[in-house]
């Protein structure tokens, strides 16, 4: 296929297919038939936190490359760091392109990509309305040259589609997986411990066996919990296409409680919500919107003037460019964008 075609098979993909995995080995198939690599790896990302909640990849990594390379990304200051990426307008870049030919400036070149054989790395953030969903990272070897403008900005190009498809998946992923999925799970994570688990319940185990790097997502929560005195939440996909929540509380000295449990649609259209900048008033008035309420019936649910609710719908219009609550309610929970 030239690149329009499989442009067009990626764009079918994001909006067809009903798990994240599925999405991204799809699309990942289209962007390396168009953008010749040695290996590559789709992320799925927190649009909230920018963290990782699912991975793709055909890559090898050793556990201490695994280790290294998430201590950099947590961060968040090496060349093309996610948040980075995030912020600028194009959300696409080179490692040899940032670095001015000198990719040794990165930790991540020189503790992660040069250990795999590595040379060359494209990084593009996947965005909807601002918003990151995920990112592409593909890769070639030593002797191989730079990925082009032209290759860049075919990936690039296709960054809100994708991103898309991450917002869709992830709604109807927790949608298809039904009443009947297990209860919540217990752990006790010890950070004081190389182990870290100092306990997991069978459903907890259970929960957790699709998930990679299970152990990092747990340690990641629970530092973040035991960092902050407070629960701490986060949101990862399995490799079956499971989405699990993961809340983690301070117990006891170098002790963090986590609870893991399939995540509830709920939980999704909060998150998707959020990750908009909509304020808290703003996300009571799209909560009353999905679910049919008029700006009247809205005026006396929350006490306020009809004037105040319509400046509140206006602006959560603006923000997700949107014209009408069917357009609204499409964009937050399941349709593709358009546009």
């Amino acid at each position: 296929m030239n690149p329009r075609d499989e442009a067009r098979a990626i764009e079918n993909a994001c909006a067809t297919a009903r798990s994240l995995p599925d999405m991204f080995a799809e699309v990942a198939d289209g962007l390396t038939r168009v953008v010749p690599t040695d290996a590559f790896c789709l992320n799925g990302l927190d649009p909230v936190t920018l963290g990782e909640t699912f991975a793709h990849h055909n890559l090898r990594p050793t556990p201490d490359l695994i280790a290294r390379f998430f201590e950099i990304e947590t961060g968040g200051q090496d060349v093309n760091a996610v948040p980075v990426l995030a912020r600028d307008p194009v959300g696409a870049a080179t490692l040899h392109q940032t670095t001015g030919g000198d990719p040794a400036r990165s930790a991540r070149y020189r503790d992660v990509l040069r250990p795999l054989g590595l040379a060359r790395e494209l990084r593009v953030v996947l965005r909807d309305r601002r918003v990151p969903w995920g990112m592409v990272n593909l890769f070639r070897g030593g002797g191989s040259p730079d990925f082009s403008a032209e290759e860049v900005r075919f990936v690039a190009s296709l960054g809100r589609t994708i991103a898309d498809g991450v917002r869709r998946t992830l709604v109807l992923g927790a949608v298809d997986a039904g009443q009947d999925e297990p209860g919540p799970g217990v752990l006790i994570v010890d950070l004081a411990r190389p182990e870290r688990v100092h306990h997991r319940s069978a459903t907890a185990e259970r929960l957790l066996s699709g998930l990679g790097d299970a152990d990092w997502h747990l340690a990641k929560v629970a530092r973040q919990a035991y960092a902050t005195g407070r629960s701490a939440q986060s949101q990862v996909c399995s490799g079956s296409g499971r989405w699990l929540t993961l809340h983690a509380e301070p117990y006891d000295g170098a002790l963090v409680s986590v609870v893991v449990e399939p995540t509830r649609p709920a939980d999704i259209a909060r998150l998707v919500v959020e990750a908009y900048g909509l304020s808290a008033r703003e996300q009571e008035i799209v909560r009353l919107l999905a679910h049919g309420h008029t700006n009247a019936e809205i005026s006396r649910l929350l006490g306020l003037s009809p004037h105040t609710v319509g400046d509140h719908v206006k602006s959560v219009f603006g923000k997700l460019a949107v014209r009408s609550r069917t357009e609204l309610v499409a964009r937050l929970f399941v349709a593709p964008a358009t546009g």
